[in-house]
């Protein structure tokens, strides 16, 4: 069970000029020039532990846990020194120790406690912080911290004991609003302490909900939030200087933000039937923690695909020629939406043909055309010319079929309905053109 430390008293111990640090690390001494003693009187013992500590940027000390641990944006520097401990030049009641770098942010502090189990300790105060540029250096990147010289004050209530003197009153404000990824400004400058001003009181931030007052710190403080929500509770947890506190609560409401389409491109404005058609996008959503889809309508068909990262593909192969105006939207996971759409034209595939001799007196025709689309085969005779040209039917068929014509037929040639087969080649026309082109 923790106990309240009933006194501390120091004895300043002489120290030979010829003293050597013990290696505990890299470049930078850590030391007590003083005996620890705890309430009755006696020197502290081997085991006892020492946490050299930095307040982080807000140059401020911040309350440790109820089991000795520091909290806010404190850190704790990775090695807690025990008194006596083998690998610190130290005896019952004091220590030196010649310790790495000091590389975390802000002032330099130690906390002493009478074990290394902070929980079931007791706590016997701390020492003033001080800056780093203050430190004495004894050496290339050497600087040396004396517990005697910066103090050992009981600033903070020991751990499992009832602080004294009257609590702040803390004040979060009524309600905020705000957008998804917008900045939000919170302000407890209405809190009040009876004993301090506001500049000497600590303030906390729960900004998520779960209570625990370690998500931002200061009186007035901006915060942006990713993800929309229908409403909210924050809270502040104001500490005064003799570690009593309270918290006030305060309502939040974020309201969601639509996604937005940056960009969307289609492959072109017109496409052939069959063909793969391709359409991309990119989008943003302030509110970073969204999830999205996007949805689709073809004309002849829609889909909806998840999509990240920002952008987005879509494709799809059109069965019927016309005129198409695809829709797209865009929504996040709150039902934000946005859409756009574009126009694009389906037409029937190009059609490509070819002719050769076939046999000893026929002539073959060849063609690729959509395979739902009748074709219609004609040809055109010139003598001179001059001639008139009248483009003739010879066959509807379904596309892809071959056509074969006889190519030895003399009876002449004269554009007159009955007479004998026309589509036949005779010896008096110098050229026959042959074309393939679809029904309708």
């Amino acid at each position: 069970m923790l106990k309240k430390a009933i006194q501390i008293l120091i004895i300043f111990c002489i120290f030979s000029s010829m003293r050597v640090y013990a290696q505990f690390g890299d470049t930078t001494h850590f030391s007590t020039r003083v005996v620890l003693k705890d309430q009755n009187g006696q020197p502290l013992a081997n085991g006892s532990v020492v946490q050299l500590l930095f307040t982080g940027t807000d140059n401020t000390i911040d309350p440790m846990d109820e089991n000795g641990n520091p909290t806010g944006d404190d850190v704790l520097y990775g090695t807690q020194f025990a008194i006596g401990d083998n690998a610190v030049s130290g005896s019952e009641g004091y220590f030196y120790a010649y310790i790495d770098s000091l590389t975390p942010s802000g002032k330099l502090y130690a906390r002493i406690f009478n074990g290394s189990s902070y929980a079931t300790s007791t706590y016997y105060g701390q020492t003033a912080p001080v800056a780093k540029s203050e430190l004495p250096v004894i050496g290339l990147n050497e600087v040396n911290f004396h517990i005697n010289k910066y103090g050992l004050t009981q600033t903070l209530i020991p751990i499992g004991t009832t602080p004294t003197g009257t609590p702040p009153v803390a004040d979060a404000g009524a309600w905020y609003n705000g957008y998804e990824g917008d900045s939000i400004s919170l302000s407890a400058v209405n809190s009040s302490d009876a004993e301090e001003t506001n500049d000497t009181l600590t303030f906390t931030w729960d900004l998520n909900g779960d209570e625990v007052y370690d998500d931002a710190t200061g009186i007035e403080i901006s915060y942006q939030w990713n993800d929309n929500s229908i409403t909210n509770t924050i809270g502040v947890k104001v500490t005064d200087s003799d570690g009593n506190s309270s918290v006030d609560v305060a309502q939040l409401i974020i309201t969601n933000k639509p996604p937005v389409l940056l960009s969307v491109t289609p492959d072109s404005d017109s496409v052939y039937k069959g063909e793969l058609f391709s359409v991309n996008g990119t989008y943003s959503d302030a509110g970073s923690a969204d999830t999205h889809t996007v949805t689709i309508q073809w004309g002849d068909a829609s889909e909806t695909v998840p999509v990240t990262d920002g952008s987005f593909s879509l494709h799809h192969q059109y069965t019927q020629k016309g005129s198409f105006s695809p829709v797209i939207v865009l929504k996040d996971d709150d039902n934000g939406q946005v859409q756009t759409s574009f126009e694009l034209t389906v037409t029937r595939s190009p059609i490509a043909c070819a002719i050769q001799k076939y046999g000893a007196s026929e002539i073959k025709i060849t063609w690729t055309a959509d395979a739902d689309e009748s074709c219609t085969v004609l040809f055109l005779d010139s003598s001179l010319p001059g001639d008139s040209y009248t483009w003739q039917q010879l066959s509807v068929l379904p596309a892809g079929i071959d056509f074969c014509v006889d190519a030895g037929d003399a009876d002449g040639y004269n554009n007159i309905a009955g007479d004998n087969d026309d589509r036949l080649a005779p010896a008096s026309v110098l050229m026959r053109f042959y074309r393939v082109e679809y029904t309708d």
